[in-house]
């Protein structure tokens, strides 16, 4: 009888081993029936596909990188003056208007948005009572913060921008090209 059970067994086993089953994508006249019947030459073709994902798991690192340009001007007064000679001054002729305008440029070349924002000072007074306005103002008032996105792969550097000038009388008569004051821009990564 063990000898029976035996036999049995490896017959079973034997059996087993050609009931193991295959998996494939079935390309033939009749496609997708799961079966391996084949096809002749006239009848055979077809195609299928898979999506290939990716993904990225690292980290990354922004790095900052702006441009700041002052297309700086010399600004010229468009009037001409008269000695007054009770007064002992100049008087110019009014009205009084300063011909020029300088414009400043910020171009964002960083991966994340930033800001930036722009004051002006006049460093003296010799010249009389001159102030340097943004964006033709007539009084000064700062830049206030001004965000500017982050450049896209492969796009534009994305820019902002505002323009400077002088208000106000001077009293002097003739002056060659000198500084009246300074124009500064402050920027910031965006939290």
């Amino acid at each position: 009888m063990k000898k029976i059970i035996s036999i049995l067994v490896a017959v079973m086993m034997i059996v087993s081993l050609f009931a193991v089953p295959a998996f494939a994508y079935d390309i033939d006249a009749s496609s997708g029936n799961d079966t391996y019947e084949g096809a002749i030459k006239d009848a055979f073709g077809g195609s299928t596909s898979a999506d290939v994902q990716i993904q990225i798991n690292g980290d990354v690192n922004h790095r900052y990188a702006v441009d700041i340009t002052f297309d700086a001007q010399i600004f010229t007064l468009s009037t001409g003056a008269t000695w007054h000679p009770e007064r002992h001054e100049y008087i110019h002729d009014l009205p009084v208007t300063w011909n020029g305008e300088g414009t400043v440029t910020v171009a964002n070349h960083s991966d994340m948005p930033i800001t930036y924002e722009a004051t002006a000072a006049v460093t003296t007074d010799e010249y009389g009572p001159l102030s340097i306005v943004f964006n033709g103002a007539a009084t000064y008032a700062p830049i206030p913060e001004t965000r500017i996105e982050g450049c896209t792969v492969g796009g534009v550097a994305p820019k902002g921008d505002f323009t400077y000038g002088v208000v106000g009388t001077p009293i002097v008569a003739q002056l060659a090209a000198t500084k009246l004051g300074t124009v500064t821009v402050t920027v910031d990564a965006v939290d």
